[in-house]
Parts: C-alpha cells; sequence; structure tokens
C-alpha cells in the first residue's frame, strides 16, 4: 500500500522464517484423532466456564454468603481453572520451537485475576476460620498454578530460530497452510489500518516466493 509503504515481501520475510513452526503445528493437527479435536475444543470450553463458576463464587461471597454451595463453587472453579491452564500450558510446552500463544497467556492472565479476586473476596468475607481455610487453599492453588504458567511462558520461549524450509519443495497442502497463515497476518494488519481493504485482496493472492523475487 503506497500510503503506507506496506510491503509484502516483508510479510513474506516473516511466514518464511516461521513457515517451519507452521507446518509442524499443521502436521500435529492432521495426526490428531477426532476425539483429541474434541477433547481440545472442550478444555476452552472447560476454561470458560471455570472462569464463569468463579466470577459466581466471588460475587456470592461479596454478598456475604458463605454457605456450603459456595464452598463447593470455589473448587469446582479452581479446579477446572488449572486443569484448563495447565492442559493448555503443556500442550504449548511440547512444541520444539515455542513461541508466545495467545491462548496459554490469556487463560493464565484471566485465571490469575479470577485467583487474586476471589482471595480478596474471602479475606473480606466474615466467615468462620474453618471455612476461611477450606475456601482460601484452592483459591490458592489455582493461583500458583496460573502464575507459574505465566512464568513458564516467558521463561521456556524458544531463542533458537527454526530450520528453514525450501518453498519450492513444499506440498500444496503446506503450501496452502503458509498462505492462510499469511491470510490471518494480514486479517490483523488490515484491522490496525496497515493495509488498506482496496490493497488486501491483491496482497493476499501474491505468491509467497515474492520476497525472494524482492531480492532475499
Amino acid at each position: 500500500m503506497a500510503g503506507t509503504g506496506f510491503d509484502i515481501n516483508e510479510l513474506n520475510r516473516v511466514v518464511r522464517d516461521y513457515a517451519y513452526i507452521e507446518l509442524e503445528l499443521a502436521a500435529r493437527d492432521r495426526r490428531r484423532t477426532p476425539a483429541e479435536r474434541m477433547i481440545s475444543k472442550l478444555m476452552t470450553w472447560v476454561a470458560i466456564v471455570g472462569l464463569i463458576v468463579l466470577g459466581f463464587a466471588v460475587a456470592a461471597l461479596v454478598g456475604g454468603r458463605a454457605s456450603g454451595g459456595v464452598i463447593a463453587l470455589v473448587y469446582v472453579a479452581c479446579i477446572l481453572g488449572a486443569f484448563s491452564v495447565l492442559y493448555f500450558y503443556l500442550q504449548w510446552r511440547s512444541l520444539p520451537y515455542r513461541q508466545a500463544d495467545r491462548t496459554v497467556s490469556a487463560f493464565s492472565i484471566m485465571a490469575t485475576i479470577f485467583a487474586v479476586g476471589l482471595i480478596i473476596a474471602i479475606l473480606a468475607a466474615n466467615m468462620d476460620n474453618s471455612l476461611w481455610w477450606l475456601m482460601m487453599i484452592p483459591a490458592v492453588a489455582l493461583l500458583a498454578v496460573s502464575i507459574g504458567t505465566i512464568v513458564g511462558h516467558h521463561r521456556f520461549r524458544s531463542e533458537t530460530k527454526p530450520p528453514k524450509v525450501d518453498l519450492d519443495h513444499l506440498s500444496p497442502e503446506n503450501e496452502q497452510v503458509l498462505l492462510e497463515s499469511r491470510h490471518r497476518a494480514l486479517l490483523r494488519l488490515r484491522a490496525r489500518r496497515v493495509v488498506s481493504y482496496a490493497d488486501f485482496e491483491t496482497f493476499d493472492k501474491a505468491p509467497l516466493q515474492s520476497v525472494r523475487n524482492g531480492g532475499v
């Protein structure tokens, strides 16, 4: 786009640099059984439900209610939250070249916020010591898991550049994987007004090899 000086060759360069990671993720996804794909989707909903239940538990405590039902809500929410955060983190941790993952980051940060809110609500609630300990244990455990995940997500990112991929020897299926990756990047750039709607389709149809034709 002339107005911003955007060069599709630069985006192609990024796609090429991270092509190995994209192709590895696609290959892993193809190797998944239907049951494994269903579990992955289910875990997203488990995490969302866990956060919603945590919100209800915090609201109940703020409202001054610390009944057996609220305690059950706290335990269910903390278990679901910790389990889902660990699931996504361990999936990410098993990758050979680990980049920042939005799912891991988002769920771990949200779990941390809700855990802190829950702990504050427990401290502020008027309840017996026995109930206080019963509520505090799962909340602190969830906080430890979520903070540990945030630290691990930053600590164990790969610094090594992945191997280069020869674009001339890609199968049509793998080439489509890279084109879809670039398409998603272009959508984000369009949303940020780096790429105009008028130029989007032209850039989206450009060949990946244009990065090399540009002199790389």
